[in-house]
């Protein structure tokens, strides 16, 4: 094995289930393990950080890129690669309320005294195909989303040693939530199917076009791609596995396969919560990578999940749980960084990230010291 590999090497061999020299780190290398910009503002003072320059990668959630200097850092060996803005649509904030629409007709606003932007308004009010035919669908095809990437990414693969992460736009449930609202979206897999396939089938459409289109582009550059849908909550599933195999695991596949068709990158699932009913479907798909391995969430204990699908999945995240990484000390974190690398990291198969985004909330010397306990656990025996 080599002693000192670089963090695309490191990225690669790990998730080819081989032992690196140590385990890799993602800090803002996918939307998933970003920070929120207050947050990355406290621990920028608190590392004594003055030139800290961020992207905005998401209005809803306020998260950012880290700098490059946070991520360097903290040994950081993941690059994202995200969709550019639709050339037929513009980000236009309401300062009155507080609002904004995307190109999707969803409508978010951020309450005082919140953080974030929340939903406020869904478009699809009621589930008919009569309301699906007449939806201003935005177009897969739009040149803004594409602009440009070929040669950024180049750039990006040939001036840096990172391993390259191509985002995803939405998941497909996820999407119907959005879309939908959560209440409905649920109401809906149960009292009217077949809208929920007429939906899906629509937004798999989108997806394909879009990574189709993404990936003819830049595959060659490409070592990880993300797709999203969040399956599960804390205290189990979302829905009965039943309903996933009826619904979503075949468009699940068919995407799967979409992309596999265009490139050799492993493909990473984001899911939230408890996901355990649903991993023998998900290595049916043909899912390489689970995120965020939520494992304070019921049925994800990190020993077990590296014991039974260990050598189905790569598992990517696990770092800390967010109760401990909030409200513990250092020493609280750097113990939970130590036992998570110990059940997750033998064999390979394992990239270090926190549970979901940092959040504002979360002390800057507990998120300083996430990092560096995942560089000093983290290293593998020579």
């Amino acid at each position: 094995m080599a002693t000192s590999l670089t963090s695309r090497e490191r990225v690669i061999r790990t998730l080819n289930h081989r032992e690196p020299d140590r385990v890799p780190i993602d800090f803002g290398g996918s939307s998933n393990t970003l920070i929120h910009r207050q947050a990355h503002e406290l621990l920028a003072a608190h590392l004594k950080l003055r030139d800290h320059p961020v992207r905005l990668q998401s209005m809803m959630t306020q998260q950012v890129v880290p700098s490059q200097s946070i991520q360097d850092l903290f040994g950081a060996d993941v690059a994202l690669v995200d969709p550019g803005k639709p050339d037929a649509w513009n980000l236009q904030l309401d300062p009155q309320k507080n609002s904004y629409v995307d190109e999707w007709s969803i409508r978010y606003h951020q309450p005082e005294g919140c953080s974030y932007y929340e939903y406020l308004d869904h478009p699809l009010k009621e589930p008919t195909l009569e309301v699906l035919e007449h939806y201003p669908w935005p177009n897969p095809y739009d040149p803004g989303r594409y602009r440009g990437k070929e040669e950024s990414v180049r750039q990006l693969h040939e001036g840096t040693d990172k391993a390259i992460l191509v985002n995803n736009p939405f998941g497909i449930w996820e999407h119907i939530i959005a879309l939908r609202g959560i209440e409905n979206a649920l109401c809906d897999l149960v009292e009217n199917r077949r809208f929920v396939h007429a939906l899906a089938d629509r937004l798999l459409d989108w997806q394909v076009t879009y990574w189709t289109i993404m990936l003819t582009k830049i595959s060659r550059y490409v070592h990880v791609v993300k797709i999203n849908d969040d399956l599960g909550h804390s205290e189990g599933p979302l829905m009965s596995p039943t309903i996933y195999r009826a619904i979503f695991k075949p468009r699940h596949k068919e995407l799967v396969n979409c992309i596999r068709r265009l490139t050799d990158a492993k493909i990473y699932l984001h899911s939230d919560g408890d996901i355990y009913p649903f991993l023998s479907d998900l290595r049916d798909v043909g899912i390489d990578i689970l995120n965020p391995v939520e494992v304070t969430a019921r049925n994800m204990d990190s020993a077990r999940l590296k014991s039974e699908f260990g050598d189905s999945f790569s598992f990517w995240g696990a770092g800390c749980d967010n109760l401990i990484l909030t409200q513990g000390s250092p020493e609280n974190v750097e113990e939970e960084v130590r036992k998570r690398i110990e059940d997750l990291a033998p064999g390979g198969g394992y990239v270090f990230a926190s549970i979901h985004c940092i959040q504002p909330n979360m002390p800057p010397q507990n998120i300083a010291a996430l990092f560096r306990a995942a560089l000093k656990w983290g290293t593998y025996p020579v």
